[in-house]
């Protein structure tokens, strides 16, 4: 059958098109050609009829050009992902069942994969027009966690995890900005201070964390050209404030002796516990004793609980699969198309590093890192909700990453440009 309108021929080319998700980003870009062709023939003085079933059969066959698209439209696998994915949920389920004797049902348990489901559908591109009010709803959460203070009661241990969330909003941000030069930067630094002062007595340790992940990604922005400024010396101006005080913070964290007394009992502790094995696991109340038997004790050195029942070896089984998790993901996150879905992928992977790099760390007795737990595998019920929304972002861009391409950015007055230029 001869297909004589443009909607029959993208719908016989999207037959032979596999996968579904891709139908909307193929039929646009076809449809594009076959109107610039069509505009062509129109100019030249044919009819609309005729213009549009030359501008068609100019496009060739419709299965050949369905079976070329199907090759390069294929949904990326992600099994390097996946997979380290799935077994840190899996041993982190069998890890709590070893310290709760029974296997892990809780109601947050059934909430992962709902809160997981929720973030991989959220249509992340759409967000970007509302970065600036998303923005403004964030301060007034972290505002709201300080409301604890002021009717006599202490700092809820939620303060620290709207700041989670932070990286993936800063994408957001940077891309909304995309295009000015020294005034959109000062606009993206003042959105990272003005956050940064809600916990700047609290925690320079998460201060400094999220001040390196937001100017990595401020950095990674400038450099491939998303302002008009000079990127290298934009970059370095970005760079040399926040790199000493970064290092002294996070450095802060690292005790140059054995002068603090909890990550020496936990050095003490690991060196009496075998590679394999159970062994005696009173040793912990030492730690407890520390915590005066909080359940913060098992929260914050939960490794430290499990090495005690079968052996240093979960140290190696739990660092190795998540460096396999961290290696696949940071190198899906700079072969996203997207520069959008670059940042915030890469924003989201480097938060979930850091908090595992503070606690694996703080587990062997060389860092004092206290504020997450370790994703998915130690308690921390609100943690666990917070991350299983990252992940599901996380593995929605890596999904979808293939679909998406940046729009074209807002251009703005030619003086205003010029203005900028000078002034940077």
């Amino acid at each position: 059958m001869e297909l004589n309108t443009a909607d029959a021929y993208l719908n016989e080319v999207l037959l032979h098109v596999r996968w579904k998700r891709a139908h909307n980003t193929i039929r646009k870009e076809l449809s594009d050609h076959i109107s610039d062709a069509r505009r062509g023939f129109l100019e030249n003085g044919m009819e609309e009829g005729e213009a549009e079933r030359l501008a068609v059969l100019e496009m060739g066959n419709a299965a050949e050009i369905g079976a070329r698209f199907d090759a390069a439209y294929r949904p990326p696998k992600n099994y390097g992902v996946w997979i380290p994915f799935a077994l840190i949920i899996a041993i982190g389920l069998f890890f709590r069942s070893i310290r709760a004797g029974i296997l892990e049902a809780t109601v947050f348990t059934f909430l992962l994969p709902v809160v997981f489901a929720a973030a991989y559908f959220v249509p992340f591109p759409r967000l970007v027009k509302f970065a600036w009010p998303l923005y403004g709803v964030y301060l007034l959460s972290l505002a709201a966690t300080f409301l604890g203070p002021l009717v006599g009661e202490s700092f809820p241990i939620y303060i620290y995890y709207p700041p989670m969330f932070f990286p993936a909003l800063y994408a957001l941000l940077i891309y909304k900005q995309r295009g000015r030069g020294a005034i959109g930067i000062l606009l993206l630094g003042a959105a990272l201070l003005a956050q940064m002062l809600f916990y700047f007595f609290l925690s320079g340790v998460l201060v400094a964390i999220l001040v390196c992940i937001c100017v990595a990604q401020l950095v990674f922005a400038v450099l491939s050209g998303w302002f008009t400024c000079k990127k290298w010396l934009t970059a370095l101006i970005l760079l040399v404030p926040m790199v000493p005080y970064c290092a002294k913070c996070i450095v802060a964290a690292f005790p140059a002796s054995d002068s603090m007394y909890l990550l020496a009992l936990v050095k003490d502790i690991l060196s009496k516990t075998p590679w394999f094995g159970m062994t005696d696991i009173s040793l912990f109340s030492q730690i407890e004793h520390v915590y005066s038997g909080t359940w913060r004790s098992v929260t914050d050195f939960f490794l430290v609980f499990v090495a005690l029942r079968l052996g240093r070896i979960i140290f190696v089984i739990v660092g190795g699969l998540f460096a396999a998790f961290f290696a696949f993901a940071l190198r899906s996150c700079f072969k996203q198309k997207s520069m959008l879905y670059r940042l915030a992928s890469l924003g989201i992977t480097l938060h979930l590093f850091m908090q595992f790099i503070g606690y694996f760390l703080t587990n062997l007795g060389l860092a004092a890192f206290f504020a997450y737990p370790l994703p998915f595998v130690s308690d921390g019920n609100a943690a666990m909700l917070c991350n299983a929304a990252l992940m599901g972002l996380l593995f929605s861009i890596l999904y979808n990453g293939a679909l998406v391409d940046d729009s074209s950015a807002k251009k703005y007055p030619r003086w205003r440009l010029k203005l900028v230029k000078e002034e940077m």
